[in-house]
């Protein structure tokens, strides 16, 4: 009986012992990780101040200079040019005669001009002191004929005596004028021929003096558009349309 005990009981004791050589020796626990450290607030650096903006202020200009002053008589003031005795005016008319094969030249002439041109200081014309007057009652040619014709018919003299040239600008003038040398400039001016107005366009050279101004200012006009007919008298067989007229004139020079 005792015997029968002791077997199994060696045999329970030999099993827990291979059932505690099985069992896996329990390992301690792996140690918990810190948490991670909470991220430390980065204090952003002050971004660089921006660099004042450039303010364009211009600088005070430098004072102007006074314009210089020219010192001759003519500089800054009124300059008026009196036509006087020497003056002339004419017309000249290309016509064809009888007999002849080349044109003629008719010329027709008077010496009673007068009148004025004011130059303000600026160079501009003063329109109511600026005027040139020819006396047409007296114009000839070399031909008595056609004198009276011309002055009767195309002209009318009787009743429209003068031809005037209002003069309304002055182009190409230095200023002021020079006391001596030759100038080139031109006049622009209404000119009332036989009861009409029409502008018109001078070309002028002139000698410059210190106290006179000489020279010859020309243009050309047609006839028909002042109402004039053509003098076509004896042996005349056509006139051309356009008429040349031309001023000589002898001007005195002074301060207006």
């Amino acid at each position: 009986m005792i015997r029968s005990l002791t077997l199994p009981l060696a045999t329970a004791a030999l099993l827990l012992t291979l059932a505690c050589a099985a069992a896996p020796t329990p390992q301690p626990p792996a140690p918990t990780p810190p948490p991670p450290a909470a991220p430390t607030a980065t204090t952003a650096a002050p971004a660089p101040a921006a660099p004042p903006v450039a303010t364009n202020t211009p600088a005070a200009a430098p004072a102007l200079k006074p314009a210089a002053t020219n010192t001759s008589a003519a500089a800054g003031a009124a300059t008026k040019f009196t036509i006087g005795a020497g003056s002339a005016a004419r017309f000249v008319a290309t016509e064809q005669l009888v007999g002849r094969n080349l044109p003629n030249k008719a010329i027709g002439t008077t010496d009673r001009v007068t009148g004025a041109i004011v130059l303000g200081g600026n160079g501009a014309p003063i329109a109511d002191q600026s005027k040139v007057t020819v006396d047409l009652s007296a114009i000839a040619t070399d031909d008595r004929m056609r004198d009276n014709r011309v002055r009767n018919g195309t002209l009318e003299v009787s009743r429209f005596p003068n031809a005037v040239l209002a003069v309304t600008s002055v182009q190409g003038l230095p200023s002021p004028l020079p006391n001596d040398g030759e100038v080139t400039f031109t006049i622009v001016g209404d000119l009332t021929l036989k009861g009409v107005t029409k502008p018109t366009t001078w070309r002028v050279k002139a000698t410059a003096g210190s106290t006179a101004v000489s020279g010859t200012a020309s243009t050309s006009i047609k006839l028909e558009d002042y109402g004039m007919e053509r003098p076509i008298v004896g042996p005349v067989l056509s006139i051309d349309e356009i008429i040349v007229l031309e001023i000589d004139f002898q001007a005195s020079r002074a301060a207006a």
